[in-house]
């Protein structure tokens, strides 16, 4: 990957979505645990903290490597990432 490459996304507008709720509310139906994540992004300065605040369990991984050998892009880790 190209040092140069950065991330275009830098910051995420949280809204109600009914697909998520829906699926909230089946888990919690069924007993169902439900995880949601970010994943490892390259140069990345988006802040996530409102998925934290609205979704259940939500683990940001997105800052989780800085090393550019491990993306194969901005948002893929290659093989050995």
């Amino acid at each position: 990957m190209e040092e140069s490459d950065t991330s275009f996304v830098e910051s995420i507008e949280l809204s109600q979505n009914r697909h998520i709720t829906e699926l909230i509310e089946y888990c919690e139906s069924k007993d169902v645990d439900i995880a949601f994540f970010t994943a490892p992004l390259y140069h990345n300065n988006t802040d996530f903290s409102g998925f934290e605040q609205s979704l259940p369990n939500y683990h940001s991984f997105a800052r989780s490597f800085e090393d550019a050998t491990l993306f194969k892009d901005y948002s893929h880790l290659n093989e050995e990432g």
